[in-house]
């Protein structure tokens, strides 16, 4: 496809989503039905699994498997309410693959980011830093180290949930071999993914509310970085303070 075809067809799409009437039950109703349903189906298979308590229940169910049976019946149950509205089949498939373009970048990028991961967990990452910087840190200063490495790594690679991944047992690992709190270390990483996930061009939250608001995704990540970077500086004071008391 052309430049010009490309943009024609740009043009085209934004006519017909001028003549959409936005209506907050739209997104409400299924997404009441996603979460709900994602819960529900995440604690039956840890249920099944022999599970005592809710919390354990979400240990050990296969949380993956409950998120795409979750989402399949939403598309489902979101089509059957369109439908029942009289809405034109033409009408949802244009808008819904419309959707699906502007989110691809996102997916393609969790899918990379989910791949480091992996390999960095296959490759002993976790093990090597764990015998190199546990014999020296202090355990007041692993909170703090832990969240200033993570959101440098979750800034490059934009991923909350990458960096949870890769970072969670290279935290809980730094923790115990230190003394170090391990609640702090817990909580130095998932604020350090939140802060990548937020700030950086390439993360998931950028890209895509970029992609919904047809935003420059660079000019949209530089906007928001001041006031990123100051929490960033409170938070790390934040986490010393914790470490040293704690």
């Amino acid at each position: 496809m052309s430049e010009i075809e490309e943009e024609i067809h740009r043009e085209s799409i934004e006519s017909e989503l001028e003549k959409v009437e936005p209506k907050a039950m739209n997104l409400i109703l299924p997404l009441l039905l996603l979460l709900s349903s994602t819960f529900y189906l995440i604690w039956q298979d840890g249920l099944h699994k022999g599970a005592n308590s809710f919390l354990d229940a979400m240990q050990q169910a296969d949380a993956t498997q409950a998120m795409l049976i979750a989402l399949f019946a939403t598309v489902i149950f979101s089509l059957c309410l369109f439908l029942l509205r009289k809405e034109k089949i033409s009408e949802l498939m244009f808008h819904f693959i419309d959707g699906g373009n502007q989110i691809i970048m996102a997916i393609i990028l969790l899918v990379l980011v989910w791949a480091l991961a992996n390999m960095a967990e296959d490759l002993g990452f976790s093990s090597f830093i764990t015998g190199t910087a546990g014999t020296f840190l202090s355990g007041a200063f692993v909170p703090v180290a832990v969240f200033l490495f993570g959101s440098l790594i979750a800034y490059f690679i934009g991923s909350s949930w990458g960096t949870w991944g890769l970072l969670m047992p290279l935290a809980i690992s730094l923790a115990e071999a230190t003394d170090a709190s391990l609640p702090l270390a817990v909580a130095a990483v998932f604020a350090a993914g939140s802060f990548g996930d937020f700030t950086s061009p390439l993360g998931e939250t950028t890209v895509t509310t970029a992609s919904v608001f047809d935003l420059p995704v660079v000019d949209y990540a530089k906007a928001k970085s001041a006031s990123s970077f100051v929490a960033l500086g409170v938070s790390t004071i934040l986490f010393v303070i914790a470490g040293l008391f704690f």
